[in-house]
């Protein structure tokens, strides 16, 4: 499948979808897409355990508890599911986007992040490491259950998105005595 192929057939499940061009995986009509190149196929393995993350999350959850997608949460708990935000904190560059981030001062707020309206990466920042940051501060921040139980609760995930990427950049500014 060649990038038009995958595009396409996005397309046919979901004509008004609004897929990035930089797209590598998506999640859409209950189907997990994924782009392979032949040349990166083991890097593919972290798209596979993403998209795979999302098809679980929308079934286990979502349905499960009627709640409409949050995409800042499945992407936040995806993108540290998936092994590269850990990949980011063993070669130190986690901590880069940590102190990028700090002094940043056009970042959204994580419900104002869509797909749909083209801002998850622009000039000011780049979504997904957002998502990365918010993402792990969730893991370190809740126990098990705990997080368990904050996925169901919709009111809880939508007032949190106001201000959960503030207090992720403290966490981690105070975990790394940042300044």
């Amino acid at each position: 499948m060649n990038r038009t192929d995958f595009f396409n057939r996005i397309k046919k499940l979901d004509p008004y979808a609004n897929h990035p061009s930089w797209a590598q995986g998506c999640f859409y009509g209950g189907e997990t897409q994924i782009l392979l190149n032949p040349e990166y196929i083991y890097d593919r393995f972290y798209t596979l355990a993403h998209e795979s993350f999302h098809l679980l999350f929308q079934k286990f959850i979502y349905e499960k508890n009627n709640m409409n997608r949050i995409v800042w949460l499945d992407e936040s708990l995806a993108a540290n599911f998936d092994g590269t935000t850990e990949k980011l904190i063993e070669n130190g560059k986690f901590l880069e986007i940590i102190l990028t981030l700090k002094h940043n001062q056009k970042l959204p707020k994580m419900n104002d992040l869509e797909f749909s309206k083209g801002n998850i990466k622009t000039e000011n920042y780049n979504g997904y490491d957002l998502f990365k940051v918010v993402g792990r501060y969730l893991i370190e921040t809740k126990s098990q259950n705990e997080l368990l139980k904050y996925i169901k609760d919709q009111r809880k995930i939508l007032n949190d998105g106001n201000t959960i990427l503030e207090a992720s950049i403290r966490y981690f500014r105070e975990k790394y005595h940042l300044k």
